[in-house]
């Protein structure tokens, strides 16, 4: 059987509250470098609302960025085939001036 001694529970409990401490300092920290960067770009006193709105752009932009590098890496490998692809990549130094 298994028994707490208080020294046991006291230990959890500091342990506990170190957590519980650390989450509450990241989470200002997290908020201070969120207003410093809205600052940064001009949006000083903007809502909650807002700041998700801001957040939700941000993610589809960069779903759509994955999805062109996606697509034209695709085309690429398509296009890597053909001859016209090897005729128009390369151009000799001598011609570049």
């Amino acid at each position: 059987m298994f028994t707490v001694t208080p020294e046991m529970a006291k230990r959890c409990q500091e342990y506990t509250d170190n957590l519980m401490a650390e989450k509450k300092r990241k989470a200002a920290q997290y908020k201070l470098e969120r207003d410093e960067k809205l600052k940064a770009i001009g949006l000083e006193n903007c809502d909650q609302f807002y700041v998700e709105k801001l957040a939700e752009v941000h993610e589809i932009v960069s779903k759509v960025e994955e999805e062109v590098v996606k697509g034209a890496k695709e085309t690429l490998k398509k296009v890597q085939g053909t001859p016209e692809a090897s005729a128009s990549g390369f151009v000799p130094k001598s011609t570049v001036s």
